[in-house]
């Protein structure tokens, strides 16, 4: 029987199976395109001698990861471009609803940025005039003439209490002391005072974000911008496969590529001398080797599927 006549009996026995049997009808299905897939590789491989090789690229493991890939995309194409249109339809909703947003964030933005501005130039000027205040009370307090001032009185003032203590000072030193007590009370107001000048200043700024606030209230938060549109349908497919793979995208891609062309070439691994299980020469055992034939094998049987349901390879 041709390969043509082989199936259309196959979907003549389909139509009379879903028709008289509604509950079995999904298992036929899928037994029936599992023949129709297996017939189908029978024959290409017929009529394309196997290309025998001692060695591939992939695992047995690997290439059985493939086929799980392979069978996912199957089953994820039925569905792909529902999803893929679901996806979109989503984004745009999202995309039109962060566009509307982002105007009246921007709106809202402008007017908080513009009554910012106006406290920020207000407060460093305020700022500025406080921490000059700071610095000239500094300046007063601790300024080249007066250090030399204050020296050269400390020093007559210790000359002149060491005279009092020995009992000859004069009126003179009495009146040192007393400048010198004078001068020291002085310093202690000063020194108050810079204190007080530096902490007003130092609480002007630390209060500019509460003065902020007050003003303009808090900062308009920017609208987050919806994630990527989603994939095409064939994107979707093929992350579909690398997810039932267990690999990344990228790996998957490169093993996949490597399959289907192992499986189209009909490809078929020779073993190497083994004992005991294990292959001699760099070559692969006889168990290793029969595992990778029976995944190529099945990789065939799978992209058949794929071709007769229009899934892309």
């Amino acid at each position: 029987m041709s390969r043509s006549r082989f199936q259309y009996v196959v979907l003549l026995l389909f139509v009379v199976v879903a028709a008289g049997i509604p509950r079995d009808a999904a298992a036929q299905l899928g037994r029936l395109k599992k023949a129709v897939a297996n017939k189908a590789v029978e024959a290409a491989v017929a009529n394309q001698p196997p290309t025998k090789v001692k060695q591939i690229t992939l695992t047995s493991a690997q290439i059985a990861q493939v086929n799980t890939g392979l069978r996912a995309e199957l089953a994820k194409a039925a569905v792909a471009q529902k999803e893929y249109e679901q996806g979109q339809k989503q984004f745009e909703q999202e995309t039109k609803a962060y566009e509307k947003a982002k105007a009246d964030y921007d709106k809202r933005n402008e007017g908080y940025n513009q009554c910012a501005e106006k406290v920020g130039n207000a407060d460093r000027a305020k700022s500025d005039a406080l921490r000059e205040r700071s610095e000239k009370s500094m300046e007063a307090a601790t300024g080249e003439d007066e250090e030399a001032r204050l020296e050269a009185l400390a020093a007559r003032a210790a000359a002149a209490a060491e005279r009092v203590a020995n009992g000859t000072a004069t009126a003179e030193d009495r009146k040192t002391l007393a400048e010198m007590q004078g001068a020291g009370a002085a310093l202690a107001s000063q020194g108050a005072k810079v204190g007080a000048d530096m902490q007003a200043s130092s609480e002007f700024d630390q209060g500019a974000q509460a003065r902020l606030e007050k003003e303009c209230g808090k900062k308009p938060e920017e609208p987050k911008a919806p994630a990527s549109s989603p994939g095409t349908p064939g994107e979707v497919v093929r992350n579909a496969g690398a997810e039932a793979a267990g690999v990344s995208v990228h790996q998957y891609a490169v093993w996949r590529d490597e399959g289907t062309a192992y499986a189209e070439s009909n490809t078929e691994v020779e073993p190497s001398e083994a004992s005991e299980g294990q292959a001699s020469g760099g070559g692969v055992s006889p168990e290793e080797a029969k595992a990778i034939n029976g995944g190529i094998q099945e990789t065939r049987v799978i992209l058949e599927e794929m071709k007769q349901a229009k899934v892309p390879i």
